[in-house]
């Protein structure tokens, strides 16, 4: 399995780094550039506290900056049906989409699943919040092909 490391760079397997704690209960996806729109659309985002491991969103809720219809809690229902999916608001970047959990996790893994070309994101940074402000975990540029694709990515 093909996974995108942080900061752009690529790498089979892999994932893990980083020393101390890294447990919070607020994990989001900051969007600064999308594939050619301003509005931003994600399907399904699931995060692992390891490698291949079991998806963690389960038992809090979805968040973001702006939402049309499509709320935020669609991109952690498990559903990459077409129409089932976040739609920010087609305002200016950056967006965020964020999952709140009930108790703090560790993410080492994440993964995106779009289903509409366009409005994928193609930079963007892992964040955690620590209680006072968001601390990136991971920064990454990517790259789309056309409608239905996942990607994974490590998280350092």
């Amino acid at each position: 399995m093909l996974i995108r490391s942080a900061l752009g760079s690529d790498a089979e397997g892999g994932g893990g780094g980083g020393g101390g704690p890294t447990t919070y209960t607020d994990w989001r996806i900051y969007i600064t550039a999308n594939q050619t729109v301003q509005q931003s659309r994600i399907a399904e985002i699931e995060m692992r506290a390891t490698v291949g491991g079991a998806d963690q969103c389960s038992g809090g809720y979805g968040f973001a900056d702006t939402e049309t219809g499509n709320a935020a809690g669609y991109a952690f229902d498990n559903s990459t049906a077409a129409g089932n999916r976040w739609e920010s608001t087609n305002t200016p970047l950056p967006h965020y989409i964020g999952y709140h959990f009930a108790t703090p996790v560790d993410v080492k893994q994440f993964t995106i699943h779009n289903n509409l070309s366009g409005y994928s994101p193609v930079a963007f940074s892992l964040q955690a919040f620590n209680g006072s402000g968001w601390v990136t975990k991971g920064t990454y540029t990517d790259g789309w092909g056309s409608h239905s694709e996942m990607h994974t990515y490590s998280v350092p």
